[in-house]
């Protein structure tokens, strides 16, 4: 990806067109992204209705964040954070 650091590239999810048939490749640091934000989530005994809720997503987003299906911005992240009152470092963690 041209003008992306290596880094930046892994925050993208890469869809690609096969035969006619749509295929998703996960990428390893949405899909650990999303282990972190499951883990911080049923640690603070909150569900994924109650924090779509309070970051004003659909719990199909939050469902989809967590199975490391869809990359969130940086805003998201950022109402995700507030909204498990957790840490950037533990958001991040092994990504």
């Amino acid at each position: 990806m041209e003008g992306h650091s290596e880094k930046a590239s892994h925050w993208l999810a890469f869809v690609f067109r096969n035969a006619g048939t749509l295929v998703e490749v996960k990428d390893k640091t949405l899909v650990a992204l999303g282990r972190n934000l499951h883990r911080i989530r049923v640690a603070s005994g909150t569900t994924q209705e109650k924090l779509a809720e309070r970051a004003e997503l659909s719990r199909r987003y939050i469902q989809e964040l967590e199975a490391g299906e869809k990359g969130p911005t940086i805003p998201t992240l950022a109402r995700l954070r507030v909204a498990l009152r957790t840490t950037w470092e533990d958001i991040f963690r092994d990504c």
